[in-house]
């Protein structure tokens, strides 16, 4: 892997450009299915309330994106795909943090523009749909009941990493930044940028062993409150300040600890900085939390669930496309099938 010397461990930057680090052994491409055919189905789904037509633009717009992406140089060597699909939040999870999607319960809360619960629901069945078409393009599909598929996907970047591969994560959830510290690549569905340990300050705003600590103190979305007054900027900046009592330590928790004591020792604190040494306690639950690589996905049922990869079948995909009024996809049926069910040949 190159070395990003574009940027110092604190995320400041230097005049050079990072070149991106050139993979040459076979990789498994693992994907976050609910950050790709969510963004789809979002992008899609006003227009079609709007006209009156059924949700389905979701599914053809994930379906050809990940083509494309196969199809591209990035993805020449890679060996298989792997596409992992939300359960439900683990509960732990919900233990440590008790705000965490709490208003995903309201059946209302979440809309959007969409005008009720129901007319969302029917626009998200495209997920299990997708489902279906990936794996007859040669994709092994994976959802487990008890895990989000951030979840699934670091525990599947664990597999890959213990067998001596560097996978590469397709999402555009900045929360699966954490499989890079684990040894994998990131491909933003977003901008269309490749992360790595190379490059990764530039892109998170810290170096990819204190991230996790970074996502602790930043909280955000999905009901995860952070510390008081710390915004992104301010966390980076605090981490930079005690970036050698901190780097020197293990673990994010360990990390946060440092980061506590070297805050206690100055002579002279923010409101903020007395707030984050108050709040520790509140903060190390959300760590436990939202640490991905602690999440107990049986590794072993996954990684038979991974070998098992299916034979790419252009006349099943087509049938089941024909079934979703998808007549867009059947004269792409044989290039998917090729960019994704290459990758299956490849392997065996």
């Amino acid at each position: 892997m190159s070395v990003d010397r574009s940027v110092d461990p604190c995320g400041g930057r230097s005049r050079s450009r990072a070149r991106p680090a050139v993979v040459s052994k076979p990789f498994t491409v693992i994907v976050d299915g609910n950050s790709l055919v969510t963004r789809h189905i979002m992008a899609r789904a006003h227009e079609e309330l709007r006209l009156g037509l059924p949700f389905r633009g979701g599914i053809q717009g994930a379906v050809r994106h990940l083509g494309r992406i196969m199809q591209s140089t990035l993805c020449s060597r890679a060996s298989r795909v792997v596409v992992c699909f939300d359960g439900k939040p683990p509960a732990y999870r919900r233990e440590l943090l008790p705000s965490y999607k709490a208003d995903r319960g309201d059946k209302h809360a979440r809309l959007g523009f969409f005008p009720d619960y129901k007319t969302k629901r029917r626009a998200m069945r495209q997920l299990r749909h997708t489902r279906k078409l990936l794996t007859a393009l040669g994709a092994v599909c994976v959802r487990y009941a008890d895990f989000e598929a951030d979840d699934v996907v670091m525990a599947a970047v664990q597999v890959c990493v213990e067998d001596g591969e560097q996978p590469l994560v397709l999402t555009s959830d900045s929360d699966l930044y954490q499989t890079v510290h684990a040894g994998a690549r990131v491909f933003n569905l977003g901008t269309s940028v490749v992360i790595d340990a190379g490059n990764f300050a530039r892109h998170a705003s810290t170096a990819p062993d204190c991230y996790l600590l970074l996502r602790a103190l930043v909280g955000g979305k999905d009901g995860i409150k952070g510390a008081r007054g710390v915004a992104e900027k301010r966390a980076s900046e605090m981490l930079c300040e005690a970036h050698w009592d901190v780097r020197l330590c293990t673990g994010a928790l360990a990390q946060l600890d440092s980061l506590c004591q070297y805050l206690a020792r100055k002579p002279k604190k923010s409101k903020r900085e007395a707030a984050l040494i108050a709040d520790r306690a509140r903060l190390e639950r959300t760590i436990e939390a939202i640490d991905l690589a602690a999440t107990p996905v049986d590794r072993y049922d996954l990684r038979r669930k991974m070998a098992a990869v299916p034979a790419p079948s252009v006349a099943t995909f087509v049938r089941e496309a024909r079934a979703l009024g998808l007549r867009g996809l059947f004269a792409d049926a044989h290039a998917l099938s090729r960019a994704i069910g290459r990758a299956t040949s490849a392997r065996k």
